[in-house]
Parts: C-alpha cells; sequence; structure tokens
C-alpha cells in the first residue's frame, strides 16, 4: 500500500488520495484527509484533535526526553528523602492530603454559597461536606494509629538504608523503566498486527472511513493479546520489587 499510495486503500472509492504507511496500516497523508477522518469519529471535536496531534508530533522531540529524564530525576530525589527525612516526608504528606481535603472542601462550599456555581450548587455544598468530614476523619484516624506509622516509617528507613548500602540498586529503577518500556511497545506492535487481520470494509462512499469486522477466533486473539499486555506489565512491576 506504501508503494502504491493512491490505490489498495481507496479501492472501490471515486476518491484518491496519497496514503503512507505505519506499521501494517495504510493511513492518509496530510491534514486534510486526516481531518476527513477524524470528522467522521470525532464530529465537533475535529480542530481540538488536529490541533492537539500536531502540538504533540511538533514537541514529542523536546518534550519526551524531557519528561523521562524528569522522572527519573524525580525517582532519584524521592528516594533520598526517605533515607534522609522519612518521617518529614512521611508528615508533610499527610498534612497536605488533609489539609488539601479540608481546605478544597471549604473552597468549594464557599463558591456555592456565593452563588459562582450556580447550576451545580447542591452538588457542590454535597461534595464540600463530603471533602471536610473525610478530611477530618482522616486526621482522627491518623492521629489514633500514629504508632503503626512510626513503624511504618521505621520500615521505610531502613530499606533506604539498604539501597544507600548498594548502590547498584539505584540502577534498578531505571532497568525496570527499560524494561517496562520495551514490553508495552513490543505488545503494541503486535496488538496492531493482531489487530490489522480483521476484514476492513468502507463505510460511506468517501473512501476514507474504515471498519473492522472480526471473527470470533481473531476476536479471541485480540482479547487474549491485551490481557498478556497487562500481565506482563504487572510481572515486570512486581519482579522490580
Amino acid at each position: 500500500a506504501a508503494s502504491e499510495p493512491r490505490a489498495a486503500y481507496c479501492a472501490g472509492s471515486s476518491i484518491a488520495y496519497p496514503s503512507q504507511r505505519v506499521g501494517n496500516w495504510c493511513l492518509p497523508q496530510g491534514d486534510e484527509r486526516v481531518a476527513e477522518v477524524l470528522e467522521g469519529v470525532t464530529m465537533k471535536y475535529t480542530s481540538h484533535v488536529l490541533t492537539f496531534w500536531r502540538d504533540v508530533r511538533a514537541s514529542g522531540p523536546l518534550v519526551l526526553p524531557a519528561v523521562v529524564t524528569t522522572s527519573i530525576v524525580i525517582g532519584y530525589m524521592y528516594i533520598f528523602l526517605m533515607h534522609r527525612c522519612a518521617k518529614q516526608f512521611v508528615s508533610l504528606c499527610q498534612f497536605m492530603l488533609i489539609g488539601g481535603c479540608i481546605g478544597f472542601g471549604m473552597y468549594v462550599i464557599d463558591s456555592a454559597l456565593k452563588g459562582h456555581l450556580t447550576a451545580y450548587a447542591e452538588i457542590a455544598v454535597t461534595l464540600g461536606i463530603m471533602l471536610v468530614a473525610f478530611g477530618v476523619i482522616l486526621f482522627f484516624v491518623l492521629c489514633l494509629r500514629r504508632k503503626n506509622l512510626d513503624t511504618a516509617v521505621g520500615c521505610i528507613e531502613a530499606a533506604a538504608e539498604c539501597i544507600a548500602e548498594e548502590p547498584t540498586l539505584l540502577i534498578e529503577p531505571l532497568a525496570a523503566i527499560c524494561a517496562v518500556v520495551c514490553c508495552l511497545v513490543s505488545m503494541l506492535v503486535f496488538i496492531s498486527w493482531v489487530a490489522s487481520t480483521g476484514e476492513v470494509a468502507a463505510v460511506g462512499s468517501r473512501g476514507v472511513r474504515r471498519v473492522f469486522t472480526y471473527t470470533y477466533e481473531q476476536s479471541a486473539y485480540l482479547a487474549f493479546s491485551f490481557f498478556m499486555l497487562f500481565w506482563m506489565l504487572e510481572f515486570s512491576n512486581s519482579l522490580s520489587q
């Protein structure tokens, strides 16, 4: 299909357009044809989808490496904080959780009472009361279970000390991320190949939209592929732990 961009993809249609091969798929080239495809799928949201896709395509080479690097740095900072000040860090997280629930709940109630949420005033007040109540209950539960929390913090500190004593363990999170990414990419490629075995049928006479019809056996293969995808991701996560 990629070597004959104006033939196979548009078979049986009066409209011909250039296409490109992506894996085992033959997709139209150009934003106009992509918009035509999305028009039948997303309707009024086509412009938003196209804008989002253009932004992702333009910023991908810069954003993705930055996201990966930031994730790795944050992960190592978390290990460092757990090693140096686990108790203070856990206490800060508890304060943020309790304070966030109570503060946001009071903000929602205040906004509803001032008429800023006229259409959803009752729902907003109910939600705010539930958040405040949850924050108060959580505060008393943490106070009553303070001894158990101290024991958990001690376990975290001991684990952080073990990691600090064995520097090679610091490489494990990075290796786990690489393993998960390789597993995810390989399984998605495999699933795309399995999905492309379905029978393709045109929708309408415009020569753009397609639907896939699968037999019972093909559907079972697809279901098993998705099951194996999640199983392998969970297995990789459990192995790293």
